[in-house]
């Protein structure tokens, strides 16, 4: 009985506490909700980080090998780069450019304001191309360099060339085109990869039997047409190519066919581009520029500008660092040099290494009376010219010794080496002469 009694009241309890136990319940559920939306909430943060430091670590895995491939393209691009100029050549031009002077302070200033002008004018109407012309000895390649020196500090030297006969691989027309391209990719990064992309194509181009013609096509024109579509939203760079001594190429065709592919494409459509020459006047190149040409480039002749100040100065301050104590100006022996110099920075530049040999019997002074005491020639057409050839008589006589015997060594190789000269129809340079006449490159005579 007692038994029936407690279980009913035990059913009763129950049902009176279900509500609270409800509760309990409720709450607990909750808890366990709260519990898996925080645990759901923290591993989606720990993914979100886990995948936040894949994605960092990928990133920068993706950036390394970007750099990688960057840097092996860059590579690739500077190796066909490379096969334009060949190892020997660069070493030549830069020999030969270190042995030409910079104009001697304050002197052709008139010249060089004229060409800094009109390379910085591309607004004027006037031509793209500018040809500087003289005779031989007027300073146009010491003109050219210290133009193309003014040009570099100004940021806008796209590239020179310097010809010269004194060295076969300077001498060549084939290594012209390629130099050029060269040069315009060290000016501007984007033209780097326009070429590269051709040399890719095509490395045939660069010196095989390849036409002057198919070489300025592949590495200039289109490349530098190609760079022009790709900056014509912004304004263009402005570049100077100088090519130096064209007189001194060994192809007179080749001469003909660059300026006349270089004035065709520059003119009108690229006046961003200025491109300086400097020749003699030979009747070849007069003819290359064409008269019909004359709008096109601008002839500016060395000795039209010419001061004779300029020579005077050079003299004086040549003289003057070897030897102080003379006031050369006060002497008429000086004036004399000076007057008998004219307009040719060669004579003088010739003269003065001459004057200022150091050695224990050089006296300038006599040195000049020798100079001089050949009598007076005419100042002007072929009178300049055998002045200094009378300069370099009196350089062989110093040189040999007037008491040399007629049928000594010395004198039997002297015959030698300038009658082969002689009889040359074109000038070799001084490595094809020396194993023409088999003597040894070091002799200072024959450099002489």
């Amino acid at each position: 009985m007692k038994l029936a009694v407690w279980g009913s009241s035990s059913r009763i309890l129950r049902f009176l506490n279900a509500k609270v136990d409800e509760g309990i319940l409720s709450d607990f559920s909750k808890g366990i909700d709260n519990a898996i939306k925080k645990f759901q909430l923290v591993l989606n943060i720990e993914n979100a980080v886990a995948l936040d430091m894949q994605g960092k670590i990928l990133n920068a895995i993706k950036s390394q090998l970007d750099s990688i491939e960057r840097k092996v393209d860059s590579h690739v691009m500077d190796t066909l780069l490379e096969k334009l100029i060949r190892e020997d050549a660069r070493t030549a031009a830069a020999d030969y450019q270190r042995k030409v002077e910079y104009c001697h302070d304050k002197t052709c200033e008139r010249m060089l304001s004229k060409i800094r002008g009109w390379a910085n004018n591309v607004q004027a109407n006037e031509g793209q191309v500018f040809w500087l012309s003289g005779l031989a000895g007027t300073g146009k390649s010491t003109i050219a360099k210290t133009i193309a020196r003014w040009a570099d500090e100004q940021g806008i030297l796209a590239s020179t060339y310097f010809f010269s006969r004194d060295d076969a691989k300077l001498s060549e027309s084939s290594l012209l085109i390629p130099k050029i391209a060269f040069d315009i990719t060290e000016f501007d990064p984007l033209a780097k990869e326009i070429v590269a992309g051709v040399l890719k194509k095509d490395r045939r181009v660069v010196y095989t039997s390849e036409t002057i013609e198919k070489q300025f096509q592949s590495l200039l024109a289109q490349p530098l047409a190609e760079l022009s579509s790709r900056t014509s939203a912004s304004p263009r760079k402005l570049m100077l190519l100088i090519v130096d001594s064209l007189d001194e190429c060994s192809d007179r065709l080749a001469v003909k066919e660059v300026v006349s592919l270089l004035l065709d494409f520059v003119s009108g459509s690229y006046p961003h581009i200025r491109v300086l020459f400097t020749s003699r006047p030979e009747s070849y190149i007069r003819e290359a520029f064409g008269s019909d040409g004359k709008q096109r480039f601008i002839q500016h002749n060395v000795e039209d500008f010419a001061d004779p100040h300029d020579i005077e100065n050079y003299l004086y301050d040549g003289l003057s660092k070897s030897y102080q104590q003379v006031e050369w100006r006060e002497r008429n022996d000086f004036k004399s040099l000076v007057e008998y110099s004219g307009k040719l920075f060669i004579y003088a530049s010739t003269a003065l290494r001459y004057i200022c040999t150091q050695s224990r019997f050089a006296d300038p002074v006599k040195r000049i009376a020798d100079l001089l005491g050949r009598g007076p020639v005419a100042a002007s057409g072929e009178g300049r010219y055998k002045r200094l050839d009378k300069l370099y008589l009196d350089i062989l006589d110093q040189a040999i010794g007037a008491e040399t015997r007629a049928d000594s060594p010395e004198m039997f190789q002297l015959r030698r080496i300038l009658g082969t000269i002689m009889q040359l129809n074109d000038p070799l340079p001084i490595s094809a002469l020396v194993e023409l006449l088999e003597v040894d490159e070091s002799v200072t005579t024959l450099r002489s």
